[in-house]
């Protein structure tokens, strides 16, 4: 019953794609519904709630990291996102909306998408396991961000805090200029560490033993199926929504690690990643929808672990609010920089 009743909170991650299938479906201002769900419901309600800092015990952990209905709520969410793909494409190209009905849609699938979708696909891809590391590239594939499964895993995790890390972001730096900066040198960090890995293995780096190749070839498949079944036009509004998508998922890239720098040893080297290199949120709500997320330190420590036994640790760097309040504040430079700067240098004077 115990077991159950853990992984019930992490079923609330589906309302997003539900209410993104039927609110896109009822036209005109209701097509918003996500948007005022995931921007506006969520982080008003957390405004009422206390984070949640606790811990399963060593017992519990073990107990639970390999339980399988937390993974099938994952594999779920590789349906929905393709239900929520489908269900845009159809409406773009069937649904005669009108254009106030094709933004929402447009928005309402893209949160839904990238929010969640590419959480989902952050989730599986740093598994052990083929398969799921498959379904987490189904879920980048959707949303026209492959090159992220082989920059985060071989670039982020360990150039975090850098100027080398296009995923972190800079003290002083406005999501807007991060946002181009980050899709711009995380494409082409993708391209240099898989040619960079292939000619360690003295493999032609121009060859289909090159994943950036092969992730480009499923692209333009992918992008071209859509062109024969719905049309250009709707290719490119789809396209617009996948950049929409992954703009998310930068947005939650740039609350993650604003302005935390890792120091340079007396011996030229970097220091290890620290607990402090990583922003944390325990708010419930954002915790469970985006199955755990939020508690990035413990992530950066230990990549492998999976969503349900990790931790929140002492003493991280703390978010005011939960991820979709925290989103919301980054849209808005001068207040971001109000809130965040003077914690920024309460922390990196912390860890000094």
């Amino acid at each position: 019953m115990k077991y159950f009743s853990k992984t019930l909170p992490y079923t609330l991650s589906f309302t997003i794609p539900i209410i993104t299938l039927i609110g896109t479906n009822l036209g005109d201002y209701l097509t918003f519904s996500t948007l005022g769900y995931a921007f506006v419901l969520l982080p008003l309600t957390e405004l009422f709630l206390n984070p949640v800092e606790t811990n399963f015990t060593g017992e519990e952990a073990e107990k639970f990291k390999d339980k399988l209905l937390f993974s099938l709520l994952l594999w779920l969410h590789v349906i929905f996102q393709y239900a929520v793909a489908f269900n845009l494409l159809n409406l773009l190209g069937y649904g005669g909306l009108s254009t106030l009905g094709i933004i929402g849609v447009i928005i309402s699938s893209g949160i839904s998408m990238g929010a969640l979708g590419i959480t989902v696909a952050h989730e599986l891809i740093h598994r052990k396991s083929k398969f799921e590391q498959f379904l987490g590239k189904l879920l980048l594939l959707s949303v026209l961000y492959l090159h992220f499964f082989i920059e985060h895993i071989r670039g982020h995790h360990k150039k975090v805090g850098t100027d080398a890390d296009p995923a972190s972001a800079k003290f002083g730096e406005s999501f807007y200029l991060f946002l181009i900066r980050t899709v711009i040198g995380s494409y082409f960090s993708a391209w240099k560490l898989e040619t960079e890995r292939l000619r360690m293995k003295k493999v032609n780096p121009f060859s289909l033993k090159n994943q950036m190749i092969i992730f480009t070839i499923f692209t333009i498949a992918y992008l071209g199926v859509i062109t024969l079944l719905f049309g250009l036009k709707i290719t490119g509004l789809y396209i617009i929504t996948s950049v929409f998508a992954f703009s998310l998922l930068e947005a939650v890239n740039y609350i993650e690690h604003y302005g935390l720098e890792r120091k340079v040893k007396a011996n030229g080297k970097l220091e290890k990643v620290q607990s402090f290199h990583s922003w944390n949120s325990n708010f419930p709500l954002s915790r469970w929808v985006l199955f755990e997320l939020t508690r990035h330190s413990d992530h950066h420590l230990n990549a492998s672990k999976k969503y349900q036994v990790l931790n929140n640790i002492e003493n991280s760097p703390e978010h005011p609010a939960g991820y979709p309040g925290m989103i919301f504040l980054a849209l808005i430079p001068p207040l971001w920089k109000k809130v965040m700067d003077k914690k920024v240098i309460e922390v990196m004077n912390y860890s000094e």
